[in-house]
């Protein structure tokens, strides 16, 4: 609780209603507290599966492979992906976006990356220089939020669970 997050890449207030986004956001764009799902997903003992990596090139394709596919997978379920955090990701399901059902579809994204995580997980020999044992850790909090707009961003603040 009480903590803030920038989004990675700022959406002005113009791309922001280009989102297409529902009548729900539209009706309550100035209203600032929403209900939202959080979701937090790292990779367990990054640091001694960078030092088994066949070169740093291998563990950078290795993560921006994983980014990429839980960004997908954020996207597909309704909700942002915000940010890449160095081992893992920081998403959010903001009721005004991803609708009342918010939470359920953060725990599909979840189950989602779990499955993409284990098949991405198959096929380290390319990466490693022998198969490591990866853990994924997942976390989803639900509760209010705030929507504050600072300059061009947008800084979501969770003031509540």
């Amino acid at each position: 609780m009480g903590n803030s997050t920038h989004f990675k890449n700022p959406i002005s207030k113009n791309k922001f209603r280009n989102l297409n986004l529902n009548q729900q956001w539209k009706k309550n764009q100035n209203q600032k507290v929403q209900m939202a799902t959080i979701l937090t997903c790292d990779i367990r003992k990054s640091v001694e599966l960078m030092k088994m990596a066949k070169s740093p090139h291998h563990f950078a394709r290795f993560l921006i492979t994983i980014t990429k596919s839980l960004e997908k997978i954020i996207k597909e379920h309704g909700g942002i992906f915000d940010k890449f955090t160095g081992d893992g990701i920081l998403a959010y399901f903001p009721k005004p976006i991803s609708g009342d059902k918010h939470l359920l579809k953060a725990i599909e994204a979840a189950k989602a990356i779990q499955l993409e995580c284990k098949n991405l997980f198959l096929n380290l020999e390319d990466h490693f220089k022998y198969p490591p044992t990866i853990g994924l850790g997942i976390g989803i909090e639900s509760g209010e939020i705030c929507i504050e707009k600072f300059n061009a961003e947008y800084l979501i603040k969770e003031v509540g669970s």
